[in-house]
């Protein structure tokens, strides 16, 4: 490619793949939570009332989706909207179908894989972690993609 060797154009784009494949998720997930709680866009599922399993879990969609869109604390939202996704496909989805194609299950099991590459590889370019991570003294460890791992003071 020009002299530039496989490795090293994947070493310079992969944390923009893990940046564009945090941003469009968060998006997406966002949806689920505003539909849940504010109805927008309309769904049978909008409304719960408050403190109810579905009520906290909007809550939790809405926030953990600003806070990954924005890149921060990554790792940890994207750890806890895994196990969010991995309670919602047993509580709803597993029960009617153990196939996840006849059970509706395809997109939670796959927001279940993404926050957890999410979770392990940071957040890629163009976030606050990565922000955060550069104020910091030297490099130390495994240089993950987003870089937040990657300085300590």
């Amino acid at each position: 490619m020009h002299g530039i060797e496989t490795d090293e154009f994947s070493e310079h784009w992969a944390p923009y793949a893990v940046a564009a494949l945090r941003i469009v998720t968060a998006l997406l997930f966002l949806q689920h939570g505003t539909a849940r709680l504010f109805g927008i866009p309309a769904t049978d599922l909008a409304y719960p009332p408050a403190w109810t399993i579905m009520w906290v879990g909007g809550w939790m969609e809405i926030v953990g989706s600003l806070l990954l869109l924005a890149g921060a604390w990554t790792r940890w939202v994207g750890f806890f909207l895994a196990l969010e996704m991995i309670a919602i496909y047993f509580y709803s989805n597993a029960p009617q179908s153990p196939y996840p194609l006849l059970n509706g299950g395809e997109a939670p099991l796959l927001f279940v894989f993404i926050f957890t590459l999410l979770a392990v590889l940071g957040p890629g370019e163009w976030s606050v972690d990565k922000v955060r991570a550069k104020n910091r003294d030297h490099v130390v460890g495994y240089e993950a993609p987003g870089g937040e791992r990657t300085y300590e003071s």
